[in-house]
């Protein structure tokens, strides 16, 4: 073997062992000093091959540009995608394509002011080919994206392909694209456009050949070093993901706008509905006001007044159902002062408890609460629950304030409610078996006093009825 090879293959191995060693201590000092390595053999790599510097030996010309410092900035980009990941080795893409682009450019600078030059200069910078560095970069670039789609093919084939033979068919792949590419762009048209393509094919299965076992003795030495897997980098797969992420995006945001289509007309039916029931209603309702002044026997108007009686139940539980619909789509809390809501709560039953003859005592702190309109239906429901269903004599309200929390409690001295009945009184659709009603009211109670961060609670009231104690944050 004589000389020029010899130094050509020493040359190579040094190339190789500093991109393999500059990467295996990554971890002490990021990946910038490996990038800038990379960047700097780009550099070399077009300057070399600008030059035109060969070694030939055996009837075979090897190019030392491709044979030393492209197949180093293979192995590079190679092990960089392996351990790396995609986003640092498109860092790598753009570090050598931008190099790539800028080398030849500087040259092209530097002849031009020699140019203007009319002294001698010791040593001359080699002129970029337009043609052939425009292949390079290209090339380059279609190489390192190949590797990455090689790399993920091979591990996806049934074949189950051990690691080192798949990495060396991912090696052989990328330097056959690149003799296609690079030859055909930079060529094609000429004279010597075969002779070269023969030529750079032979040159680059004997460079696998040599740079493959670098490769595999660095892979099994990380792996075992660092306990890492040989991973599937799935550029195609990140691809196919993306666009079934677009694709999925797009179904949804069409899903949410059909919804909220049919929410307002979900919303718009329901308003009808309350408006049209609540008209009839009030018809039904003075008809049976009307029947029910005339001369009738005893038995038809207790009819009447059971039929009434249903009408406004159901009325109410149309009003209860809104109220309901209300607390999903209430989103701001206000600070409110707990004794306004409870003087504007008991507005509307002071009438009816001077007719019943029930005695009402109000005792209200000075309380900010953080809450909003609905906390009124709250403490409605709780006094009328007290009216209707406890036959109590009196009801007793009491604020205060107990930490971060104002404490609210509505109790009388009705017959109280069983233990076993104190978990279900909250439930959707309980009502008491002997005075009936909606269902609703302490589920609706429940559920308000939840929409404000709050809590409710039932225990039996030293008057011997029933206690309901509301807590709310404090403003």
């Amino acid at each position: 073997m004589n000389l020029p090879i010899i130094i050509l293959f020493l040359e190579a191995i040094l190339a190789y062992l500093l991109v393999l060693g500059v990467h295996s201590i990554r971890h002490r000092t990021g990946l910038g000093p490996f990038y800038a390595l990379l960047g700097g053999l780009t550099a070399i790599m077009a300057w070399t091959t600008d030059a035109g510097i060969i070694v030939e030996a055996y009837g075979i010309t090897f190019m030392v540009g491709s044979t030393v410092f492209y197949s180093s900035i293979l192995l590079g980009a190679f092990v960089l995608y392996v351990f790396d990941g995609p986003h640092s080795t498109r860092i790598a893409i753009f570090t050598i394509a931008g190099i790539s682009v800028l080398t030849p450019l500087v040259a092209a600078v530097l002849h031009f002011h020699m140019g203007l030059s009319s002294e001698l200069f010791i040593s001359s910078i080699p002129e970029p080919s337009l043609r052939v560095n425009t292949a390079s970069v290209l090339t380059t670039i279609v190489d390192l994206l190949f590797l990455a789609i090689a790399w993920e093919f091979l591990g996806k084939i049934k074949a189950n392909l051990n690691y080192w033979v798949r990495a060396y068919l991912t090696l052989v792949g990328v330097m056959l694209v690149d003799v296609f590419l690079f030859n055909t762009a930079a060529f094609l048209g000429t004279p010597q456009y075969l002779d070269i393509m023969q030529g750079t094919l032979v040159t680059r299965l004997i460079i696998s050949l040599f740079a493959f076992p670098f490769l595999y003795a660095y892979i099994r030495f990380q792996n075992l070093k660092e306990g890492v897997s040989i991973q599937n980098r799935p550029v195609l797969s990140i691809l196919k993901k993306v666009e079934r992420f677009r694709k999925e995006n797009k179904r949804l945001k069409e899903e949410i706008q059909r919804r909220k289509e049919a929410e307002d007309r979900e919303e718009f039916l329901h308003s009808l509905l309350r408006h049209d029931v609540r008209n009839k209603s009030q018809i039904v309702q003075g008809y049976l006001q009307l029947i029910n002044n005339a001369e009738l026997p005893d038995k038809v108007k207790n009819y009447i007044e059971k039929a009434e009686k249903a009408n406004k139940d159901g009325v109410e539980i149309i009003e209860k159902v809104r109220k309901l619909r209300k607390i999903s789509k209430e989103k701001e809390i206000d600070e409110m002062e707990i004794s306004s809501i409870l003087d504007q709560a008991l507005s509307e039953y002071r009438a009816q408890l001077k007719e019943t003859g029930i005695d009402l005592e109000v005792q209200t702190c000075d309380c900010l609460i953080k809450g909003g309109p609905l906390l009124e239906e709250l403490f409605s429901n709780l006094v009328e629950n007290s009216i209707k269903h406890s036959g109590c004599d009196e009801i007793k309200i009491q604020s205060q304030i107990e930490q971060d929390e104002c404490v609210i409690t509505v109790e009388d001295d009705g017959k109280g409610i069983p233990d076993d009945l104190k978990e279900k009184v909250f439930e959707k659709g309980y009502k008491n078996k002997d005075t009936g009603g909606s269902g609703l009211g302490m589920f609706l109670a429940k559920q308000i006093v939840e929409n404000y961060d709050g809590s409710i609670e039932l225990e039996d009231s030293e008057q011997g009825g029933a206690r309901f104690i509301v807590s709310l944050k404090k403003a």
